[in-house]
């Protein structure tokens, strides 16, 4: 895969869909690069665990934390969250699966 430029992404927020495997995994893993803290909703969670580790592998210290689905109503469920309202102003939305 060619390498692409990424800015310094050190303390922003990732939401980062299809991300347990093929092309959303390595824009993860690129965004972890990057310094972004992830979060990756993931259906599966077995797959979800081995994409986390994988990222882990590959980028020692990156912060990542798994949600529980990718579906277009869950992640604006978990926008509309109070507890999630303080990390909004530095999220950045990527998303490799179809709305």
């Amino acid at each position: 895969m060619q390498d692409v430029f990424v800015p310094d992404l050190t303390g922003r927020l990732a939401l980062v869909t299809g991300a347990s495997d093929g092309i959303g995994l390595e824009l993860a893993e690129r965004l972890a690069e990057a310094g972004a803290e992830l979060v990756l909703p993931v259906r599966n969670p077995a797959k979800g665990a081995a994409a986390a580790a994988r990222i882990r592998a590959a980028v020692p210290g990156a912060v990542l934390s798994l949600g529980g689905s990718t579906s277009p109503r869950s992640t604006r469920s978990a926008r509309s969250r109070p507890s999630c309202w303080p990390r909004a102003g530095r999220c950045t939305s990527w998303s490799t699966t179809p709305a």
